[in-house]
């Protein structure tokens, strides 16, 4: 308490001067600061003081070095969250959770629902205990600082809100966000991390390339609409039942569903229906949108992703260069496992070098048999259940 008293007050001194300074500061700007085109020339900008502030302010409250005592519990708390077994843990937790939320379905039985929900409860508290500990191992500034920290504290916040909120109706969407945790997999699978990051190299690409998609449906939806509408409501009494059916181009949202739905390969049935209503200008419509939607822009999108999964980027290390604490963590359980057959044979080896060294010892001299009859003879005097007619079988 004596150590952590005067940074606490050293602290909050510089806070209210801190504070006092930006203030004066703010309201001399307003007062008397015009700004002018030779800003930069005379000396820092407000931006620049604030910035400077708020990263002052970072420094005082965002990193947590108190005193020596907190310093030595972080180092401990740093020992053990980023061990490599915790990593093993935390990953095994990950793909059951997983595996547990791919069980919950409609009518459970109360056993299986109480499974399931004592689960979700034992997950969500590991990952809570996880977020917190690195969150006191690498203080706020530099846990923040990496994008995986803050996918996985979203992740955490979001389920211990949809626990809070557990019985308020319209919420439950909120657990769909956990199964975004499997992302996390990347971090410890360097290929899965690799092929994510090419995907997201190519997402500006496919941008474009999906705003050119849109324009094309929508100019075929516009086109099929003017020249197919009309038929469908004129000629409604040809459908069974005189009832339209659920694909059409009565309006611009049916006809653009329905040339969505040529572009993902399902256009006979709805080639049929435009006949049904109209003539045989339908087949080069269908034809088109086929050709141009589904067999040139669609295959642009595998193309494009294609260009970017060289094998020369696949097989490229990753860019941090860190060791794999997975594979870390196999290769101390295969080290330990050898160990452990190791000694185990050498216990065996001991014990069977000492059951050697007393028979030679109690055998009788001159008598020259196995060692395997003299232990049955010893044993037939030590053990009535063993009868000479079953050792002379034997």
């Amino acid at each position: 308490l004596s150590l952590f008293l005067p940074f606490f007050y050293q602290s909050r001194r510089l806070l209210f001067r801190d504070l006092f300074r930006f203030a004066f500061f703010r309201f001399s700007v307003s007062v008397y600061y015009f700004p002018t085109e030779d800003d930069d020339e005379d000396g820092p900008t407000f931006k620049d003081k604030a910035v400077e502030f708020g990263m002052r302010m970072i420094d005082i409250f965002c990193v947590w070095d108190c005193c020596w005592v907190w310093l030595k519990f972080q180092e401990w708390v740093s020992f053990i969250v980023f061990d490599p077994f915790v990593e093993l843990f935390i990953t095994l937790c990950i793909v059951v959770n997983t595996l547990f939320m791919a069980l919950d379905h409609h009518d459970m039985n109360p056993d299986m629902e109480r499974a399931l929900k004592s689960g979700n409860y034992f997950f969500t508290a590991t990952f809570a205990i996880e977020a917190t500990m690195k969150l006191i191992a690498m203080s706020p500034k530099w846990y923040f600082q990496e994008g995986w920290n803050i996918f996985d504290f979203i992740i955490v916040a979001l389920s211990l809100l949809e626990l809070g909120l557990e019985g308020v109706q319209g919420l439950s969407v909120l657990r769909s966000f956990r199964l975004l945790r499997v992302f996390k997999l990347a971090k410890s699978w360097p290929t899965l991390n690799l092929l994510i990051s090419i995907m997201g190299r190519t997402m500006g690409a496919l941008g474009n390339l999906t705003f050119v998609l849109c324009i094309i449906i929508f100019i075929f939806a516009v086109m099929g609409m003017q020249l197919f509408g009309k038929n469908y409501i004129d000629n409604v009494d040809r459908f069974p039942d005189k009832d339209l059916p659920r694909w059409n181009f009565t309006d611009f949202m049916h006809s653009f569903m329905i040339v969505f739905r040529v572009l993902c390969g399902e256009w006979i049935e709805s080639m049929w229906d435009c006949m049904l209503v109209g003539d045989v200008s339908c087949i080069p419509f269908f034809l088109a949108t086929v050709v141009i939607g589904n067999c040139v822009v669609l295959n642009l999108f595998l193309a494009l992703l294609l260009s970017n999964f060289g094998s020369s980027s696949l097989s490229a290390p990753t860019a941090d260069n860190e060791t794999n604490k997975i594979a870390e963590a196999f290769n101390r359980i295969s080290r330990f496992s050898n160990w452990i057959k190791a000694n185990i044979a050498a216990a065996l080896k001991f014990v069977k070098n000492k059951l050697t060294s007393q028979i030679a010892s109690v055998q009788p001299a001159g008598e020259q048999h196995n060692h395997l009859s003299w232990i049955w003879s010893e044993g037939k005097g030590v053990c009535p259940c063993i009868s000479a007619e079953h050792g002379e079988n034997e």
